[in-house]
């Protein structure tokens, strides 16, 4: 819209037309003839009328409309004139009355009144359409803060002005008006959410950010259901006001706990890669140890195997004893090769996944194992009805998975000893112990289950038995990684899922498997 004419502008133009017309009427007397009527003072009259309507129309002044009026009547008072004088043309009564003496200033009075009336309800009518404008704006852009999920308001130093529906749902109020204007619930919210401190009033706290374009601030509140909620508050001023300021609060809870779930993975992945730089070092020194005993197995077999051959050419009944003796050291020195074999294939690192059998890797475990057992009269069963069958992934990762398994398992068996004995004497702590391992194929997952008779998990650490840093252990000398490395290992490695129970005598590790297709 363009803006209407200054007071000085106005009589700048009306200057101007009348310098125009004294001009044009000089030429029109000059010029009289042949064509009077055409270049007469009522043509000169209506031409500055039309004028005077084109700068309104152009600047929409209505102060130009009376000049506008009083160049029109007296072009058409000077046009019946001159049609009266050239043709004998009776001037009509009612251009008489309007245009001359009283009358003149009557019609001039009375077209003025009517464009004023006119302009007053123009005016009215504009500014009912700029209110009904804004009013529908407003709803506008209140839709559009009560859609968003964000909590948002605007506020001074002393009132709340605005609230979104999302502020005042969590605030369990249906309007404004029943929350009440005053600033005090919103500095009690940021109070209470850490932002404020106790005793420091609200306009106090908005000086340090009236300085900035936008400043943020963290709350950590909670609903009325008790769940924690971290809330990222970002205050900006609100335009050109020194006073007044929005603020909005972005719910950020599900962020922060991802950052926190990214930070854990990240802390667990190192704590892989320095147990799995650990497992290598190990891995490269029984590498070292297997290389420096194989000679020495290998002689001692060689020479045990030439001593049999020569105690067997010998014709003496207690050759029968010596046989069996040697026939033993061969079987410990086979042992001992195998076991050597074992650790160092059990602590070398695999690149890449590969098909493994299940029943030859759980053995390989039970044979590094089986002097342990011995030792605390541990008693272990293997019922493996699937020898011929493979799963996929790395072998010594699977090994290691069931070695911490059964490891918690002797640990359990021999911390209940231990509690009998302080609670009821020796003889009521001597009990052999029982780790089964049982294999089944019932579907396309290897189902396999490792159970004992260690007395199972406490109840309160059983929900969380599978956490870093939580152990399983009755004594509490565990370091709580074992089986949250073997819930790793089995579901993120392979692909499969493990869970843990308490059965009748002790715990119930499930491990299901997806079994590898040739």
């Amino acid at each position: 819209m363009t803006k209407a004419l200054s007071t000085r502008q106005t009589l700048v133009l009306l200057v101007a037309g009348m310098a125009l017309l004294a001009g044009t009427g000089s030429m029109a007397w000059v010029m009289m003839d042949p064509c009077p009527f055409l270049l007469s003072s009522s043509v000169i009259r209506l031409m500055a009328c039309l004028i005077a309507v084109a700068i309104y129309l152009r600047w929409r002044d209505w102060r130009i409309l009376p000049l506008a009026l009083m160049f029109f009547l007296m072009a058409l008072r000077q046009m019946f004139t001159l049609l009266s004088s050239t043709y004998g043309i009776d001037e009509p009564w009612l251009v008489q009355t309007l245009v001359e003496g009283p009358g003149f200033v009557v019609t001039v009075l009375a077209l003025l009144g009517v464009l004023y009336l006119w302009r007053v309800f123009a005016n009215q009518a504009r500014a009912e359409a700029a209110e009904a404008e804004a009013a529908h704006r407003r709803r506008q852009i209140h839709q559009i803060l009560d859609s968003q999920p964000s909590l948002v308001a605007l506020a001074d130093s002393s009132t709340v002005l605005s609230a979104n529906r999302s502020l005042l749902d969590f605030m369990g109020s249906d309007s404004l008006e029943a929350l009440g204007t005053s600033v005090q619930w919103l500095r009690d919210l940021f109070e209470k959410g850490g932002a404020l401190e106790p005793g420091q009033s609200w306009g106090d706290f908005l000086i340090p950010f009236r300085q900035k374009d936008i400043a943020e601030v963290r709350l950590h509140l909670a609903e009325k259901d008790g769940q924690p909620r971290v809330f990222l508050a970002r205050l900006c001023p609100f335009a050109d006001s020194t006073e007044e300021i929005i603020v909005t609060l972005f719910d950020i809870t599900a962020l922060e706990a991802y950052q926190r779930e990214l930070e854990q993975r990240h802390t667990e992945q190192r704590h892989m890669l320095v147990q799995q730089s650990r497992l290598a070092a190990l891995g490269e020194m029984t590498g070292v140890i297997a290389h420096q005993w194989k000679q020495p197995l290998n002689t001692i077999n060689w020479q045990v195997q030439m001593l049999q051959e020569q105690v067997a050419e010998l014709d003496n009944p207690r050759t029968a004893a010596a046989s069996q003796s040697l026939q033993s050291i061969l079987g410990q020195l086979d042992f001992m090769n195998r076991t050597i074999t074992n650790f160092r294939n059990f602590f070398h690192p695999q690149a890449q996944a590969t098909r493994f059998n299940v029943c030859q890797a759980v053995n390989q475990v039970m044979e590094l194992l089986q002097v342990e057992f011995r030792k605390h009269h541990i008693h272990f069963d293997l019922q493996c009805d699937v020898e011929g069958l493979n799963v996929w992934g790395r072998m010594n990762e699977f090994q290691q998975a069931v070695l911490n398994i059964v490891v918690n398992s002797r640990d359990a068996i021999t911390a209940l000893r231990r509690k009998r004995i302080e609670a009821d004497g020796a003889k009521a702590g001597r009990f052999d112990g029982v780790i089964r391992i049982t294999c089944r194929h019932p579907d396309e997952m290897l189902e396999m289950t490792i159970t004992d008779n260690g007395g199972g998990v406490s109840a309160e650490i059983l929900p969380r038995v599978f956490e870093r840093f939580v152990s399983a252990r009755q004594d509490e000398d565990g370091s709580g990684i074992g089986l949250y490395v073997a819930k790793i290992i089995i579901e993120e490695h392979m692909g499969g899922s493990i869970c843990l129970e308490n059965g009748e005598t002790g715990a119930v590790v499930s491990l299901r498997i997806p079994v590898s297709q040739n």
